[in-house]
């Protein structure tokens, strides 16, 4: 179940991507903290069992999008300002961790 789980996120990275814009909106930082968590372990893998080549297409899929990277700064820059969203600071922070590496 895992494995078909993992082959379901990795074909549709990019709905992935527009939902989690589209979560942001919600203004609720649990939605906000889980969206950015799985677009982080897109990037990441958090198991022993993964494909280096498809987690490289996942980042540089994810990094592509230039509208996607300004939301999640801009959303950075608001919690940062507001003193608010500790856990959705952080999972950006791993996020960007993640693209630099």
């Amino acid at each position: 179940m895992l494995y078909f789980t993992k082959r379901v996120c990795y074909t549709i990275l990019n709905v992935y991507v527009w939902q989690v814009i589209k979560s942001f909106k919600f203004d609720d930082d649990g939605v906000s903290h889980a969206a950015v968590d799985l677009i982080a372990t897109l990037m990441q893998p958090m198991h022993d069992n993964y494909n280096l080549r498809q987690e490289q297409l996942n980042k540089s899929s994810l990094l592509s999008t230039k509208a996607f990277l300004e939301k999640l700064v801009d959303l950075l820059k608001c919690h940062v300002m507001r003193g608010t969203g500790a856990l959705v600071i952080n999972a950006l922070l791993d996020f960007f961790s993640y693209a630099l590496c």
